[in-house]
């Protein structure tokens, strides 16, 4: 695959697609590089978080492809004659769409409408692109790389994320936890590199998949976007030296002494302490 910026990629061949994405670097920085390869020759069922994120996506962004790919089911007693015809007759009409149920559909439409009514999320979405494969190579270790920005409006990149909660703290809290600072570095650089000119800005709507499906919209920090380049680069380089060795370690041979983690152990004094406190001599 050339660089560049590519229209149009259907998802299964992007994921297909030779170079690395930052899903991988993620594994690769989290697990190791045996983990990645495994994830990348034996594809696994995607889970339901990953479903619900694919199909707010959809609504949000592509409402067409949302359109084309879904469709509202109703509930078939398959028990019924009738209603076994019933079934059939949709699926006929609704021939490789996947089948929601109402109460999923309206909560898909509000999470949309909430979004498009969002003054700053509805202005950073109502120009560009949407999901545009980027194509580039690392200028550092002159690996291939990929990146998928969920929107690219010619200026900025901006990315969706639904969560449980968007408030201040708790998507601080996820954007670690996640690794969104990797992913925002990863997808500015990725874009330089493939087009020579770097976005101004990585931008966040984060939305609430719950009601009153509260919208925030984020702009990562100069520091969030160093922290992550660092997080990223530690992982691209791993994956370039498995590349040029074909070899794709996993955990480290030898024995290793287990000890509890760090906030085990410090709950476990601050309870020992309490004890001891609690004691009184006679």
């Amino acid at each position: 695959m050339n660089p560049g910026i590519y229209d149009n990629i259907p998802d299964d061949e992007y994921h297909a697609s030779p170079g690395i994405s930052n899903s991988g670097l993620v594994i690769i920085a989290n697990k190791t590089p045996a983990h990645y390869k495994a994830y990348r020759d034996e594809p696994r069922e995607p889970t339901p978080a990953l479903t619900d994120g694919k199909r707010i996506h959809r609504i949000v962004l592509e409402p067409e492809r949302f359109n084309q790919e879904f469709a509202v089911m109703p509930k078939f007693d398959m028990r019924r004659t009738v209603d076994k015809g019933l079934a059939e007759a949709w699926a006929r009409d609704n021939e490789g769409k996947t089948g929601i149920a109402q109460q999923e559909y309206d909560t898909l439409r509000r999470i949309r409408d909430a979004v498009r009514q969002h003054p700053d999320a509805s202005f950073l979405l109502h120009a560009g692109k949407t999901e545009r494969s980027v194509y580039a190579t690392d200028p550092v270790t002159g690996v291939l790389v990929r990146s998928r920005p969920d929107h690219d409006n010619y200026q900025d990149l901006v990315d969706l994320k639904s969560t449980m909660d968007a408030s201040e703290d708790a998507f601080k809290g996820s954007a670690f936890k996640y690794g969104y600072h990797q992913q925002a570095a990863f997808y500015m650089d990725t874009y330089e590199w493939a087009t020579g000119r770097r976005p101004d800005y990585f931008h966040f709507i984060a939305v609430e998949k719950v009601p009153p499906f509260a919208v925030m919209v984020y702009t990562a920090s100069p520091s969030f976007i160093s922290r992550g380049r660092d997080a990223y680069r530690r992982a691209l380089d791993i994956y370039a030296e498995c590349v040029a060795t074909d070899q794709w370690p996993a955990y480290p041979p030898g024995v290793t002494t287990l000890d509890l983690p760090v906030w085990a152990e410090n709950m476990l004094q601050a309870k020992d302490n309490d004890e001891i406190e609690g004691i009184s001599y006679v």
